[in-house]
């Protein structure tokens, strides 16, 4: 209620006087404006007949007086409880603010932070077309002056092949003088060559007449002690002959003998392995004859059952030739142990399970799409 006061109060009665001990709270539009705590003080004075009932009353206490001070009390320590749960409601909405305004300032940030990376972005961009545009422009130019130089370079190319074309023409009609000069002086020089050459060759063709006859008794010469040389060529070469078809017969023959001694050898050894094998296959067949009839003069009960078992299921066919109740059986056993151990009704579980993955969705973190 405005303009609601609340007081507690605690009267301590003295002799000659009381004592008021207050705190006064005062709330406005649900905010206390004032917490004041005061002692408020009276003096009596009192006559000597009084003293007697004032010690008395200083004596006693009145159980009114107990109420008010207790109501007094419960009704301080409540105001100090509701003040206490208001502060603590203040301050909760005071740090929540808080809270608030620091992450719209962390929002603005990163806000701003986006932006400047997006201005930073463009600013690149623009450099970069600024850029291209002056790679593009010096290109052009480099083009131009290029197209310049070799404008320049044919023009010059051209004027120098005709000055070079004119400079052969003058060489071939210099050169075409000097060779027809050159054929006279050549002619000349064959002619005397040619008469030179038919004297040299009348005494080259005496110097061969005389040099075939040296040459055709040298050859004779030659001949003679070349036959000599094949006859005793001959002769040796048919003594080595012989000593060789003597030496081959004898290294024949010892191979021939060789061979029958080691034919007789692998014989003996073949024959010697075919008993040995064929005394090991009778010991074997001795042993396989004796097991079998220990194992039929056998009288262990469980052994016994097990062959008997084991004999049956040969004879029989095994599973797939089982009657109806033996297959309904082992079909509800198999769908117990797949139950058992997760499968459904009716799973093969001898064979190996299949596995799929899917990959989950993952969220963009690219924060330039904000």
């Amino acid at each position: 209620m405005r303009g609601q006061i609340i007081v507690a109060a605690t009267t301590i009665i003295r002799r000659g006087g009381f004592f008021s001990l207050a705190r006064i709270n005062t709330p406005l539009d649900g905010r206390f404006l004032t917490n004041q705590r005061g002692i408020v003080t009276s003096i009596a004075r009192l006559g000597d007949g009084d003293k007697a009932d004032t010690t008395n009353l200083a004596q006693k206490v009145d159980p009114k007086d107990a109420a008010a001070k207790k109501a007094a009390e419960e009704a301080t320590k409540k105001a100090l409880e509701k003040k206490k749960m208001e502060d603590a409601n203040a301050a909760k909405k005071s740090e929540e603010a808080a809270a608030k305004k620091k992450a719209e300032e962390a929002a603005a940030a990163k806000k701003k932070e986006i932006e400047a990376a997006a201005a930073k972005n463009k600013a690149e961009e623009e450099a970069a077309k600024k850029k291209a545009s002056a790679v593009k422009a010096a290109a052009e130019k480099a083009a131009a002056e290029k197209a310049a130089a070799e404008k320049a370079a044919a023009e010059k190319a051209a004027a120098e092949k005709a000055a070079t074309e004119k400079a052969a023409a003058e060489k071939a009609a210099a050169e075409k003088a000097a060779a027809e000069k050159a054929a006279a002086e050549k002619a000349a020089a064959e002619k005397a060559a040619a008469e030179k050459v038919a004297a040299e060759k009348a005494a080259a063709a005496e110097k061969a007449a005389a040099e075939k006859a040296a040459a055709e008794k040298a050859a004779a010469e030659k001949a003679a002690a070349d036959k000599a040389a094949a006859e005793k060529a001959a002769a040796e070469k048919a003594a080595a002959e012989k000593a060789a078809v003597e030496k081959a017969a004898a290294e024949k023959a010892a191979a021939e003998k060789a061979a029958a001694e080691k034919v007789a050898a692998e014989k003996a050894t073949a024959e010697k392995a075919a008993a040995e094998k064929v005394a090991a296959e009778k010991a074997a067949a001795e042993k396989a004859a004796a097991e079998v009839i220990a194992i039929a003069n056998m009288k262990d009960p469980i052994q016994e059952m097990f062959l008997t078992s084991i004999r049956a299921y040969s004879t029989s066919g095994g599973l797939a030739n089982a009657d109806a109740a033996t297959k309904a059986e082992v079909t509800t056993e198999l769908n117990r142990v797949a139950k058992q151990f997760g499968g459904a009704e009716g799973e093969d579980m001898a064979q190996f399970p299949e596995f799929k993955f899917a990959d989950g969705e993952v969220d963009s973190i690219n924060v330039s799409t904000n």
